[in-house]
C-alpha cells in the first residue's frame, strides 16, 4: 500500500479504491474518500487566486462608485 502511495499521481484515488479500501476501514471510518485528508497548498493556484481577489474587489469598488455617482 505505501509503494502504491508513493508512486501514485492521485493518492486519494489509489488509496480509496476497491481492492485498498479494506486496510483504510480501520483507519478512517466507513468511507475513506471523505475523510479528512491533508493538502498541500498549489502556489500556482495561490496566485491565480491572488490576482482574482484583487480584480474581484475591484470590480466591486467600481459598482460602487457608479452607483454613488448615479444616485
Amino acid at each position: 500500500m505505501w509503494d502504491e502511495a508513493e508512486n501514485a499521481d492521485d493518492v486519494k484515488e489509489s488509496c480509496c479504491c476497491f481492492g485498498v479500501g479494506n486496510e483504510l476501514l480501520s483507519l478512517f471510518g466507513d468511507d475513506p474518500w471523505y475523510a479528512g485528508w491533508p493538502t498541500v497548498p498549489n502556489p500556482r493556484y495561490q496566485y491565480l487566486e491572488r490576482i482574482m481577489y484583487a480584480v474581484r474587489d475591484g470590480l466591486k469598488e467600481l459598482y460602487n462608485q457608479m452607483r454613488e455617482e448615479i444616485g
